[in-house]
């Protein structure tokens, strides 16, 4: 049965990557819908059943402290995925509240933090929160880690590419190509709001940036720039082992870089 995700809203929040695509302007996907689902066994390194030790920032922080000592169990309890919502009828009064678009999908599962009191700051209890429907009050003290929910897609990427969000990231072959030639190349055409708005000066952060690169086996950390046009680098790119966004100006499909290779946001063509 569908359910509107709103447990653990603070969490959910902070794992996800919010993308509005241009395609969907008039439509837009800020809610989740969740299913129940059996997973079956994922398997670790070492044959066992894979578990995950992590720490968890929230994005309010610091109205929320930073969860450390986390642990999961990679068996995934849930399937959520984006969604519009019309309210047909109602014997209330909705509130005008909208989020960020949803790009993802999302699997959630189950999982625990162990809080050591006495090192985290104390935290105001009671605090408010509101959403569509209405206003209420929660006591922080009271609230504990259930869930966690990833990323996750259903997108089959071709070989010589990665999955970043719901597009495949495409690396340039040579200094002079421009991402409309790369992701021709391997059957995919170029979107240009994904190539600003998630690689480029667009992005929130570096994160998928350097996603991109780690999917096709390239490490290192990003550095952000202010790309003048000397060095010929533009919006996520590799030179000589370093990796480099541009913060500044907005990049094309059709762009070229002087030097180094390009990170590509890649779709099917329409």
């Amino acid at each position: 049965m569908k359910q509107f995700h709103l447990t653990n809203l603070i969490l959910a929040s902070s794992l996800v990557v919010a993308v509005a695509s241009s395609a969907h302007a008039q439509i837009l996907h800020d809610h989740l819908s969740c299913y129940k689902i059996k997973d079956g066994k994922v398997l670790g390194d070492d044959g066992k059943k894979l578990e995950v030790d992590f720490n968890l920032s929230a994005l309010q922080d610091p109205e929320f402290p930073q969860e450390p000592n986390c642990s999961l169990k990679v068996k995934a309890k849930k399937l959520c995925i984006p969604v519009s919502k019309a309210v047909d009828s109602t014997n209330g009064t909705p509130i005008e509240l909208n989020g960020a678009g949803l790009a993802n999908s999302f699997l959630c599962y189950k999982a625990k933090c162990e809080r050591d009191s006495d090192v985290d700051p104390p935290l105001p209890n009671s605090f408010t929160i509101t959403d569509q429907f209405a206003a209420r009050g929660l006591n922080r003290q009271q609230l504990k880690v259930s869930e966690v929910c990833a990323p996750a897609t259903t997108r089959v990427c071709p070989a010589g590419t990665a999955v970043i969000n719901d597009f495949c990231a495409a690396l340039t072959q040579n200094v002079g190509e421009s991402c409309t030639t790369a992701c021709d190349d391997v059957g995919l055409v170029c979107d240009a709001a994904r190539l600003n708005d998630v690689l480029g000066a667009g992005a929130p952060s570096r994160d998928a940036c350097g996603d991109a690169f780690k999917g096709l086996g390239i490490g290192g950390k990003v550095n952000d720039r202010v790309c003048d046009g000397s060095v010929g680098d533009i919006g996520c790119s590799v030179f000589a082992e370093d990796i480099y966004r541009c913060i500044n100006g907005e990049t094309t499909c059709e762009a070229t870089n002087f030097s180094g290779q390009r990170m590509c946001a890649c779709i099917d063509p329409p």
